[in-house]
């Protein structure tokens, strides 16, 4: 009978910047004419203006499975992805037109770590597999945001005759970010 420990966690942050209102700007240059309507894009004959916007995204997820076989082998295997995006977009308007740009930046990341101690007979090497996609499985439903179905799809990994014991963490991050600046002159 295999004897496990558990542990599943989510940590998000969402740090989200309010954008500058185009209001205070206009008040700022002392001036006070239809802000709304250069917010949009539909800019008077003297309005000039700029736009600039950044998302961040990241998003990561960790897991660590170790475990000793009845005969006394150790593995364990650790795996990692990591994934993060930005994106920046500018936008400049006035009396003759305007110029909009947009930057993507993505990167991924993915590492996968197994080790062992002893020599996995093929009966320890089924158990192992089948514990091993008993717990894919949860994180399935972990991904998707489920995480009671998770954990008591972990805890049930069943009668896995070859492994003593087991204990499996997985984590999973996420942090978005949002800053708008805005700017516009009625002339």
């Amino acid at each position: 009978m295999a004897l496990g420990n558990l542990s599943i966690s989510r940590v998000d942050g969402i740090s989200p910047v309010r954008p500058r209102n185009a209001e205070r700007a206009v008040e700022q240059s002392g001036e006070r004419s239809r802000p709304d309507k250069a917010r949009e894009g539909q800019a008077s004959a003297g309005t000039r203006g700029a736009e600039r916007t950044k998302l961040r995204t990241r998003q990561s997820e960790e897991g660590s499975l170790t475990l000793t076989t009845a005969e006394g082998d150790k593995v364990t295997i650790s795996f990692s992805n990591k994934q993060s995006t930005k994106v920046d977009q500018a936008r400049l308007y006035g009396p003759n037109g305007s110029f909009e740009a947009t930057r993507t930046r993505s990167k991924e990341t993915s590492q996968l770590s197994v080790s062992l101690e002893g020599e996995l007979s093929e009966a320890e090497l089924k158990d192992i597999t089948d514990l091993v996609s008993k717990l894919s499985s949860g994180l399935d439903r972990a991904r998707s945001g489920d995480f009671e179905a998770a954990q008591k799809q972990v805890a049930s990994t069943g009668n896995l005759g070859s492994i003593q014991n087991y204990s499996f963490a997985y984590q999973q991050t996420s942090d978005y970010s949002f800053k708008s600046k805005q700017l516009s002159v009625t002339a």
